[in-house]
């Protein structure tokens, strides 16, 4: 442990030093004023390296600056306050005692120095240093665990948060897509219920056409969009995008950055227009027998989306997609219906006719008419036989 000596008289320095090496002590350091000691302590400006000093012994009388101000100055430095300071006077004056004691000084050693009374004083002020830096790192390491606690314990709130807002996005998703008869209304606000949890520069629900090949742009959420433009029959051909992977893997597709994915070629009526895609998410929408849609995303910035995003709208397209599936049948016991009552409608037409014609066929004006022209056929074929 390195012991500071600080005294303006020579040989005392060497006597102290002396005795200390004496005792057992080897890193001992002599300077001759109050300012080379804080110098030595780090307490003043200085580009060297300081060595570790736990003890510094004091020459009460000094020039310049004597030993009482000097120990004041140490221990109202946060740096050095924790270092035991031992003043070394011939004065047994009890004022100049008192002072020292009122300056944080732990102890005194009266000149001149007995070889036994400053080995056992120098070894209680270095064991007290002792305890004071164990203790002191006892704080350290509690107040790093109790900050790594915190810091943990932030982590956790913020997951149960998020945790608890994305079971909250999922619920009401479901409930909002069940309860709304409207599918379009129901996309709708499922897609801007994604963007509470996803933040998103474009997103896009579509409906698979398995005979075409093609996916059919069923909501948007863009700020580029108009009505007019959703309203349009807008088609994407599977082969031309990120869709041939995602439709392909039926787990979802995350794209952390579309430059690596530049030799699929976008389709030329793409709908993100002036968005430029720089990382990308898609689910499939699987009903029974496959495939009946989409949900992907799209981020200006590379590495826009993380894992979490991906599993967050794996659990919305399990929804989405049973409720896409619905209507879909829905829409496909409607158009069975109509062409059944289109068919009936035809037979009920066609008999109707049928009678209306028997009817007619039937009527006492129709037999007259008949029997005329049967009469009118006869007597030009009389004529006919007559004049041969």
């Amino acid at each position: 442990m390195g012991i500071c000596l600080v005294d303006d008289t020579a040989s005392q320095r060497l006597v102290l030093s002396a005795l200390l090496k004496g005792a057992g002590y080897s890193n001992i350091y002599a300077v001759t004023s109050a300012a080379a000691a804080f110098e030595l302590l780090g307490i003043t400006a200085s580009a060297a390296e300081q060595p570790p000093i736990d003890l510094v012994l004091m020459d009460i009388s000094m020039p310049d600056l004597d030993g009482i101000e000097a120990c004041r100055r140490i221990k109202g430095n946060p740096a050095t306050r924790d270092i035991p300071v031992i003043m070394v006077t011939a004065s047994n004056e009890v004022a100049d005692l008192q002072l020292a004691f009122a300056a944080g000084a732990m102890d005194y050693i009266t000149k001149p120095v007995v070889k036994m009374d400053l080995a056992v004083r120098v070894r209680s002020a270095l064991n007290l240093k002792r305890e004071i830096d164990e203790r002191k790192a006892h704080e350290q390491e509690l107040l790093e665990l109790t900050e790594y606690l915190e810091a943990a314990n932030r982590v956790l709130i913020e997951q149960s948060q998020k945790s608890n807002q994305l079971l909250r996005a999922i619920y009401d998703i479901g409930d909002h897509l069940h309860a709304n008869a409207e599918l379009h209304d129901s996309l709708q606000t499922m897609i801007a219920s994604i963007n509470s949890i996803i933040a998103y520069d474009s997103a896009e629900i579509c409906i698979y056409d398995g005979e075409k090949d093609v996916l059919l742009l069923a909501v948007v959420a863009n700020p580029l969009y108009t009505q007019n433009m959703i309203q349009q029959r807008i088609e994407y051909p599977v082969h031309a995008s990120y869709r041939s992977l995602l439709l392909a893997g039926h787990k979802g597709l995350l794209i952390r950055d579309t430059e690596q994915f530049t030799s699929i070629a976008r389709s030329p009526n793409q709908v993100w227009h002036d968005v430029v895609p720089r990382s990308y998410i898609g689910v499939p929408l699987l009903g029974k027998n496959g495939v009946i849609g989409t949900i992907e995303l799209i981020s200006q910035t590379i590495n826009g989306f993380a894992d979490d995003n991906l599993r967050f709208l794996q659990s919305i397209a399990i929804q989405a997609a049973g409720v896409l599936g619905h209507a879909q049948e829905s829409v496909r016991r409607e158009l069975s219906l109509h062409e059944r009552m289109t068919s009936l409608n035809i037979e009920i037409d066609a008999e109707k006719r049928s009678r209306q014609v028997d009817a007619i066929i039937g009527s006492d004006f129709f037999q007259a008419i008949s029997r005329k022209a049967q009469e009118s056929r006869q007597r030009r074929s009389s004529e006919q036989v007559g004049s041969a």
